[in-house]
This record gives C-alpha cells, sequence and structure tokens, in this order.
C-alpha cells in the first residue's frame, strides 16, 4: 500500500468516526493531520496562518473541554446531594420541633385531667365527711335536749 493510499484510508476511517469532515476547514485538518502523526510541509502550515486561520487541533480541545464538564457535572451532583440530605434534615428537625410542643401540651391536658380527677374525689370525700359530721352534731343536740 503506498503512502498516499495509507493516508487516505486514514482519512476515510477518520471522516467515518466524525474525526474530520468533508469538506473541512484547513486549520482543522492540519492540526487533526499533526495528531494522527502525517508529516504537513511547514510551509503549508505558514500560508494558511498568514491568511489569519488557526491551526487547533478542536477535537484535542474538545476532549479537554468535554473531561472538565464531566467533573463540572459530578460536583454539581454531589453538591446538589448534599443540598437535599440537609433539606431531609431540616424538615425532619422541624417535624420534631412540631410534634414536641403538641406532645407537651397534650402531656399537660392529661395532668390537668389527673388533678380535676383527684379534686372532685377530694370535694366528694369532704362532702361526705360534712355530712357524717352533720348528722354527729345533730344527734349530739338532740341528746343534749
Amino acid at each position: 500500500m503506498t503512502q498516499y493510499a495509507r493516508r487516505r484510508d486514514l482519512a476515510l476511517r477518520a471522516k467515518a468516526w466524525e474525526q474530520v469532515f468533508d469538506p473541512m476547514l484547513p486549520g482543522i485538518f492540519l492540526a487533526w493531520a499533526k495528531r494522527t502523526d502525517i508529516d504537513v510541509p511547514a510551509e503549508l502550515v505558514a500560508a494558511v496562518e498568514k491568511r489569519g486561520v488557526q491551526i487547533t487541533d478542536w477535537k484535542a480541545l474538545y476532549d479537554q473541554a468535554a473531561v472538565k464538564l464531566k467533573r463540572v457535572d459530578e460536583m454539581h451532583a454531589s453538591q446538589i446531594a448534599d443540598w437535599e440530605r440537609l433539606y431531609n434534615q431540616a424538615m425532619d428537625t422541624l417535624a420534631a420541633s412540631r410534634s414536641q410542643p403538641i406532645e407537651m401540651a397534650e402531656e399537660k391536658n392529661r395532668r390537668i385531667a389527673s388533678l380535676e380527677e383527684r379534686v372532685a374525689l377530694n370535694d366528694a370525700e369532704l362532702t361526705r365527711s360534712d355530712a357524717s359530721v352533720g348528722r354527729v352534731g345533730r344527734r349530739k343536740a338532740h341528746r343534749d335536749q
């Protein structure tokens, strides 16, 4: 296989993998050629640069940007997970703080009901005591007559 045939085959495979395009800007093609170790005459590079064309390996820049973007996405996902965890903790704390006064009020109401019950029992006991003292006093008064 001739050198031309090898380069043509490489270019066709690169096109199939969307590494190069047809048509393609000279700067992008020269950067691809450099990346794939294809010798390009220095005069050709100089002529292209003289026209103001930037010879940049856009594929390499894209790959670098994709790696950075992936890192940023991972950091964002991690941050979101942290925020969700903190939000859930705050909601749990809020729920607990809301239920605490309710539980305290319910306990207070149970205690008040218990004390009212005891007061009612004491009042009934006093009423019975007063009644029995009154009977004794009447009997005594009746005997004294």
